[in-house]
């Protein structure tokens, strides 16, 4: 499997939460009716072959985006050196993210996908799927409609179960 980059985003404030230049000041200011950064478009994601958790954090929007190395290399190169602040270590006994995402692997499972992380292990973890709908663990549609504001706790699990399901 190709090298990857683990980074971590906020659509706070750029310079302190995201690098304050393009293309992430366009990819954070995405702004339609049901998405605000780039990240949580699914056609985006698929095809730049992105894994991505979307979380939400008081009022703003925290990204965990895993890309193949390459794709940062071409897309955003200075993310490598001048911003480097916000590349996440992917060593497993040196995960550290500044608002608690769970790490997840990068691997055929999960390539194309966004997440909807709690960052809690007693929360609801949910993924995106292409029609629209969300499903949880077991793979049940539980949402109809996508659209992250509305998303409610609805089937109980444990995060970290998700994440070892996604391993395989």
């Amino acid at each position: 499997m190709e090298d990857v980059i683990y980074f971590e985003l906020n659509n706070w404030t750029p310079g302190l939460y995201y690098p304050d230049e393009e293309p992430f000041l366009s990819w954070m200011h995405y702004n339609t009716d049901e998405e605000f950064t780039i990240f949580e478009n699914m056609d985006f994601v698929e095809e730049n072959k992105l894994v991505v958790s979307i979380a939400t954090v008081e009022m703003s929007i925290a990204l965990m985006v895993i890309a193949p190395r390459s794709w940062v290399e071409e897309k955003c190169p200075n993310l490598l050196t001048k911003y480097s602040k916000f590349i996440r270590n992917m060593d497993e006994d040196k995960w550290n993210t500044d608002f608690g995402f769970h790490k997840l692997p990068y691997n055929e499972n999960t390539i194309g996908h966004i997440f909807f992380d709690p960052l809690s292990d007693d929360g609801d973890m949910y993924v995106r799927v292409r029609d629209g709908h969300d499903v949880d663990k077991n793979g049940s549609v539980f949402h109809t409609k996508y659209s992250w504001k509305s998303l409610v706790p609805r089937i109980p699990f444990d995060c970290k179960n998700l994440v070892k399901l996604y391993q395989n």
